[in-house]
């Protein structure tokens, strides 16, 4: 079964895989607001690009790779891959996190559209993995989502004291006795197991929304880290919901783009109501 969102089953198994994909990335975007780390998203996910395109390439010598799940599944090794490197050279002095992200975004920009001009006709394909595809989901897809999104959240309960303390103050942290390399590179990998899991329902582009705007909107209303989870989550629902209501409507629309405005025009009015934070 796939999500036909014409129908009731395929709009529900749609809003079920989302919202689990949603509700892990909006806990983990908290963390990310905490410790600026929004432009991370942007470089994971386009490393996916990157692996699509060698994906591309490497299809055109063993031809049983010429598929979406090969594809997928490369683009999760450079997603990975990235994220290491990043969170590597963030906790190296020489280098700035910003500087570390803005490298690997460009170079996974760079490869991909070199990869789609080495092997012609790729183009289509790769544009493919760029804004995701809903109709693609299935029950498999559920099952994994909601994997991921258990495994996400037992960590940030088993471990969220850990990664609050590391997120308002590194140094004070270490002395306290918390291994901060150990809690540093759990998020970074935490955000990239959340990043891969959105990129194949949001597409490399969108996916990053999920870990930044939610975190973003909550903490400008509130300063109650509860509160803060709670309007994360809610904010994320709501646009998921939204989103896919207006993909259902009108066929043409795929579902990321209106989920991510949803969650944008949220963020919009929280900013405005940033005064009178609870």
């Amino acid at each position: 079964m796939t999500a036909n969102l014409s129908t009731s089953d395929g709009f529900l198994l749609a809003l079920g895989t989302l919202a689990a994909v949603g509700t892990a990335c909006a806990v983990l975007s908290v963390f990310v607001v905490l410790l600026k780390w929004s432009f991370m998203g942007e470089g994971i996910s386009h490393a996916g690009f990157a692996g699509a395109g060698t994906a591309a390439l490497l299809a055109g010598v063993f031809p049983a790779l010429d598929s979406i799940i090969a594809g997928y599944a490369i683009s999760v090794i450079f997603c990975f891959a990235t994220a290491g490197c990043i969170g590597w050279i963030a906790r190296r002095r020489g280098v700035s996190g910003d500087a570390a992200i803005g490298a690997f975004v460009v170079a996974s920009l760079a490869w991909g559209a070199v990869a789609s001009t080495l092997r012609p006709g790729t183009t289509g394909g790769l544009n493919a993995y760029l804004f995701g595809n809903v109709a693609e989901i299935s029950t498999v897809t559920l099952f994994a989502a909601l994997c991921v999104a258990a495994i996400i959240l037992l960590v940030v309960v088993l471990l969220g004291r850990e990664f609050l303390f590391y997120c308002f103050d590194a140094t004070l942290a270490q002395v306290s006795g918390i291994p901060v390399a150990a809690a540093h590179y759990m998020l970074v990998f935490l955000i990239a197991f959340a990043i891969v899991a959105a990129m194949k329902l949001l597409g490399f582009l969108l996916a990053p929304a999920f870990i930044i705007l939610p975190g973003a909107l909550a903490l400008s209303l509130s300063v109650r880290l509860k509160t803060v989870f709670a309007l994360a989550i809610a904010s994320t629902l709501a646009a998921v919901a939204v989103g896919l209501f207006l993909a259902a409507r009108w066929h043409f629309v795929e579902a990321g783009a209106p989920i991510v405005l949803g969650l944008f025009v949220q963020f919009i009015l929280a900013v405005a109501l940033r005064r009178t934070k609870v």
